[in-house]
């Protein structure tokens, strides 16, 4: 995988340990100009995920006991988009939350993504990278 995001997403990311945890949000984050979109993520949540290690640490959206050396997800700027890699393996409901923050969807009601087809797609492809 390191291979990959470096060739297609020009990013150092590679596969980090694989684990549950209670992961908080990154609050260094928030005050980065252009990540206010998630001050309203939950502030907790525990997730058994695959983390990603060599991330930025502003792209570091939720971090472990240990800081931003790893995290279970990650959001970062690629040529005029994003990249985001979440790395939640059972699809937790604040993990919906995240997916809409991420995309630019937190507006939309929450039966379109409990009863829709977006959450269908997210959960099938809940290891994968989204481009938003």
């Amino acid at each position: 995988m390191r291979s990959y995001f470096s060739h297609e997403w020009s990013l150092s990311w590679e596969m980090g340990s694989y684990h549950r945890e209670v992961f908080s949000v990154n609050q260094w984050i928030l005050s980065v100009e252009g990540r206010e979109r998630f001050s309203g993520l939950p502030s907790s949540y525990s997730m058994k995920d695959v983390q990603i290690k060599g991330a930025d640490q502003k792209d570091s959206i939720y971090v472990g006991h240990g800081g931003a050396t790893e995290s279970p997800i990650v959001f970062s700027k690629s040529g005029n988009g994003y990249v985001g890699w979440i790395g939640d393996v059972n699809t937790e409901d604040e993990t919906i939350q995240v997916v809409k923050v991420m995309c630019g969807f937190d507006d939309l009601g929450e039966s379109y993504w409990r009863e829709g087809y977006v959450v269908d797609v997210f959960c099938r492809w809940r290891q994968d990278l989204y481009l938003c």
